[in-house]
């Protein structure tokens, strides 16, 4: 061989030696102790945060509205039932996995799994971040204290979609090997499809953050990332579905239906907040937008790719915290407070001053609005988190005859905040039963066949096409053989009968009252095919703030259909904020009554034969026993801010035989 060829052989095994040795004679280098031992305690303090933050994970059944769909949810797993075109809510086939409600062992134990898992693989990533940032130790610490105040208000929907997003941002900005990146993205892919079946929001967020990381993939003309994205989600929420024992045929219903639930939920569940609340909101949203259009005119990719990509997750947040504008607000606080938390570490150094003190400012106001309201929550209390896992890990170590005999005790329970008599239970024994307005945990608690209507809560019939779908499941042969029907005034002082107009019109019809137990009233199914013909009584024009007459009838049960829709401009603060909300003054006999009004299922026909206060005077009614002492005189649509309807309001009056 040649001195040239060994010279060149020479250099060659030099260049490999320096490329892939990190010590110039191919030692190891010395382990730096002190970077590990650092790396160590960081991990132990944010894991000791993830354990003071740890959520409840064991809740049990009880009655109340949010207890009942929470067990309702439970209920439509064993059952088998079918999200989409049985059950319509804004949960999905996985919903049961949002809360760890112990209705049944299996069940309870993967949403347990699947509450811890989400919430320290966001506390790893958090670490892993804090890494790559290579973060200071004020870095850590306000981390660590926004982590304190987040994690214990925020939903877990959010907390894996946030990890996610922040995973996903990563792989873009660093320069990973590409099956390391393809491992990320089947990752990513399964468990944004297991978020979308929990909740159907966080199929909008996960949606929103595919279309952002297809239009980078190809972009950067990575198709295999692209391909391996689209076909790993794809291919996992086929699977979960098949999984939850749904037919994919009921899938397209899921989506539209739970996407009609959507749109009615501004309306429906308006509510007003401190403004103190909204100009914090507005700030954070305007300083977001201040950000973006700085990081585009100095060319920060990096700014950019992180605002898009959680884009979704912010809008969504906002939408959360203040339509519902109450204790709901704390979820976008926490959620908007890890956003600028995470960008300030990431690019506080390139930040002007302005930018700096504006991003911090926000960063401590989040931080006291969301203690101020959530002092329990945020106070360490070690002894409580022990507890909390210990009852789980018990719990979970119980042979099945422990359980069985725990989960008696729990519905003996129950069953003692309804105390139905004997004679209801003998009545309705085994046969089919759906509960109205919401208390599902009575269906539980006492083994009834609930069968129930899509959608099984009446308040959240936000719509008059969800109304719908409960009429003509009444109207099916499916439909319950008894109903147990109970009038209260409960959800934001709504008149109980104006919530699903065409349901109660239908149910008044089809079922035929049999007696009262307490408040609920027991009905039975009747063998009733052919609706009556309504009459059409009279149609009038009218206005918001004007009184509308209310006919006398004595032959039947009067209905009026009210079309009202929003304006122009109320369109388009209902897709970007809210609109106020418009009340409905009802005066008669009684006097003079003000009730929170929705106005799109009362397109469906509102019942105003009388005004009904009680669920007594509701089974005169259903006997068709009209008392004349609760005649009503006129309704009166009232708004505070009338310059989001339109002007015209149109009424039809009609009459339905008795």
């Amino acid at each position: 061989m040649s001195k040239d060829k060994l010279s060149k052989r020479s250099r060659a095994q030099r260049k490999w030696i320096g490329k892939n040795s990190l010590s110039p004679v191919g030692k190891p280098p010395p382990i730096d102790y002190q970077k590990l031992r650092r790396n160590l305690v960081i991990t132990i303090i944010f894991w000791t945060i993830g354990f003071l933050t740890i959520p409840d994970l064991l809740l049990w059944p009880k009655m109340g509205l949010d207890n009942s769909w929470r067990v309702g949810l439970n209920m439509a797993r064993v059952s088998g039932l079918q999200f989409g075109k049985d059950i319509v809510f804004t949960f999905g086939p996985l919903g049961f996995m949002y809360d760890p409600v112990f209705c049944e062992s299996g069940a309870w134990l993967i949403s347990v799994i699947f509450n811890l898992f989400v919430h320290f693989l966001l506390i790893q990533t958090i670490v892993v971040v804090m890494k790559k940032l290579s973060a200071g130790l004020w870095d850590y610490v306000l981390m660590g204290i926004t982590l304190m105040f987040a994690l214990p208000v925020t939903c877990v929907e959010y907390k894996l979609l946030f990890a996610l997003t922040v995973l996903l941002y990563f792989s873009i900005v660093s320069q990973s090997p590409t099956k390391r990146l393809l491992m990320l993205c089947v990752f990513v892919s399964f468990l944004m499809a297991v978020a979308s079946l929990v909740k159907f929001t966080a199929m909008l967020i996960s949606a929103g953050v595919l279309i952002f990381m297809v239009i980078f993939y190809i972009y950067k003309k990575q198709i295999l990332l692209l391909c391996c994205m689209l076909l790993s989600y794809i291919v996992s929420l086929l699977a979960l579905l098949f999984a939850a024992g749904q037919k994919i045929s009921s899938f397209p219903a899921y989506v539209l239906n739970s996407a009609e639930i959507s749109s009615g939920y501004n309306s429906a569940m308006y509510y007003e907040g401190p403004w103190r609340d909204v100009f914090v909101g507005f700030f954070a949203v305007g300083l977001l937008i201040f950000l973006m259009v700085s990081s585009i005119l100095k060319n920060k990719p990096g700014l950019i790719s992180f605002i898009l990509i959680n884009i979704g997750f912010l809008f969504v947040s906002f939408k959360h915290g203040f339509i519902r504008h109450d204790a709901h607000i704390n979820v976008f606080f926490a959620n908007t407070l890890l956003v600028f938390c995470i960008i300030w570490i990431a690019n506080k150094k390139q930040f002007t001053l302005l930018q700096r003190c504006l991003s911090l400012a926000l960063i401590l106001v989040f931080i006291g609005l969301i203690f101020k309201g959530n002092q329990k929550l945020i106070i360490p209390d070690l002894g409580g988190k022990f507890k909390i896992v210990r009852s789980a890990a018990t719990l979970a170590t119980m042979d099945a005859t422990s359980k069985a005999r725990l989960l008696e005790g729990i519905k003996q329970r129950v069953k003692a905040t309804y105390s139905l008599n004997n004679e209801t239970l003998r009545y309705v024994d085994n046969k089919t039963v759906d509960i109205m307005p919401w208390e599902i945990s009575m269906a539980f608690a006492y083994g009834m066949k609930w069968t129930p209507r899509p959608v099984f809560q009446c308040y959240s019939a936000y719509t008059d096409k969800l109304d719908m779908l409960n009429s003509k499941y009444f109207e099916s042969a499916d439909a319950p053989e008894i109903l147990l029907y109970t009038f209260s005034f409960f959800m934001d002082k709504r008149y109980p009968l104006f919530d699903s107009p065409a349901t109660f019109r239908t149910i008044l019809r089809k079922y035929k009252p049999v007696f009262i137990d307490n408040q609920y009233i027991v009905l039975r199914k009747a063998d009733i095919d052919t609706p009556p013909a309504s009459k059409i009584i009279s149609v009038l024009d009218t206005e918001i703030g004007r009184p509308i007459p209310v006919p006398r009838i004595r032959d039947g049960y009067l209905f009026a259909n009210i079309d009202m829709d929003y304006n122009l401009i109320g369109k388009i603060a209902e897709l970007f904020y809210k609109v106020p909300g418009v009340k409905i003054r009802m005066t008669g006999n009684r006097g003079t009554s003000e009730y929170k009004f929705i106005f799109s299922p009362a397109g469906n026909g509102i019942f105003l034969s009388q005004f009904v206060g009680d669920s007594g005077e509701l089974f005169n009614v259903w006997q068709g026993k009209m008392d004349d002492r609760y005649d009503l005189d006129s309704i009166t649509i009232i708004a505070d801010s009338p310059y989001f309807y339109g002007k015209n309001i149109r009424v039809e009056f009609f009459e339905v035989p008795l």
